[in-house]
C-alpha cells in the first residue's frame, strides 16, 4: 500500500538529488509551468519491507553479533536500521541501535546475561519513512564456564637471574580473578589479578630459597579452578679446597755421637 503520493514542480537540480522518486515529465501537459529547467514529479513513497533471516553470526556468554537480511528497499536506498532486544517473555524492549548506525547489516548487542533467552527484532528505514520491524527472532546466549587452568609455565632460570611464571585459562568466562601461590610460604599470595586474561610474575635475582611449590587458582560466578607447578632453581654448588699446612718434626739428633 502506498503511503503518499503527491506532485510538485522542482528544478532539475533537485531532482537529480533525489534520484530514489517516481519521475514523470508532463510539462506538455501543464502548460502553466514556463520555466524550460523545470520538472513535474509525481513521488510515490514507500518505506522498506521488512528485514528477514535474524540469525547470531557469534555468541558468547554476555553478547550476541546479530545480523539479518534487509527488505526490498522499495526504490530508496536504505540508511539506517533500528536493532531492540527484551528477556523472552518480558514487555520492555531495550535498543541497542537507533538508526544511526550506519548501514551495516549486523549489529553486536552487549551486557547481556548468561544462558538467558532473549528476543530481537530489526527495523529499516529510507528516505521515505520507517519500515515495519522484521519477525522476532529468538536467541540464547552461551553460559558462564569455570576456569580450567590450561598454561601454568615458568621461563628457565639460573640462579641469580630471573624468572617469569605465567598461568592463565583460556576458555573460562567471564574472565576469572587469578592468584599465584607459594605454598611452601603458608600460603602467601605472590600476586592477585583481575579483569586479565593472564597472569604473569616476574621474579628476579632468583635464589635456590625460591624452589617450591607454586599454585595458580583461577575463580570467576561459575567456579573455581587451579593447577600446581614445582619450580626448582638450578645452581652450581660452590666446592671449597681447604689447605692444611703439615709441619713435620725431623726427631734425628745430628749431635748425637755414632
Amino acid at each position: 500500500m502506498l503511503d503518499y503520493m503527491s506532485v510538485s514542480v522542482v528544478t532539475k537540480q533537485e531532482l537529480e538529488a533525489r534520484p530514489s522518486s517516481l519521475q514523470y515529465n508532463i510539462l506538455q501537459s501543464l502548460p502553466s509551468v514556463k520555466t524550460k529547467n523545470a520538472t513535474v514529479m509525481l513521488e510515490v513513497g514507500v518505506p522498506p519491507d521488512a528485514s528477514t533471516d535474524l540469525i547470531a553470526k557469534k555468541k558468547t556468554n554476555v553478547s550476541i553479533n546479530l545480523s539479518w537480511t534487509p527488505g526490498f528497499n522499495n526504490f530508496s536506498p536504505i540508511h539506517g536500521y533500528k536493532v531492540t532486544y527484551r528477556v523472552s517473555g518480558s514487555n520492555h524492549w531495550k535498543t541497542a541501535r537507533n538508526f544511526s548506525g550506519g548501514t551495516a547489516e549486523e549489529q553486536l548487542v552487549c551486557g547481556l546475561e548468561p544462558l538467558t533467552s532473549y528476543e530481537f527484532r530489526v527495523r529499516a528505514r529510507n528516505y521515505i519513512g520507517k519500515g515495519k520491524h522484521s519477525e522476532i527472532g529468538t536467541l540464547t546466549t552461551h553460559p558462564n564456564i569455570a576456569p580450567t587452568i590450561t598454561k601454568f609455565v615458568f621461563s628457565n632460570a639460573n640462579e641469580l637471574g630471573s624468572v617469569t611464571i605465567e598461568c592463565a585459562s583460556l576458555d573460562a568466562k567471564p574472565v576469572p580473578t587469578y592468584m599465584l601461590i607459594k605454598q611452601k610460604e603458608t600460603g602467601k599470595t605472590l600476586k592477585r589479578v583481575t579483569g586479565k586474561s593472564l597472569l604473569s610474575y616476574t621474579i628476579s635475582n632468583v635464589t635456590k630459597t625460591d624452589t617450591g611449590l607454586y599454585e595458580c587458582v583461577g575463580s570467576n560466578k561459575a567456579g573455581v579452578g587451579s593447577k600446581t607447578e614445582q619450580f626448582t632453581v638450578q645452581y652450581t654448588p660452590v666446592t671449597t679446597i681447604l689447605q692444611n699446612k703439615v709441619n713435620t718434626i725431623d726427631q734425628t739428633d745430628n749431635s748425637l755421637p755414632l
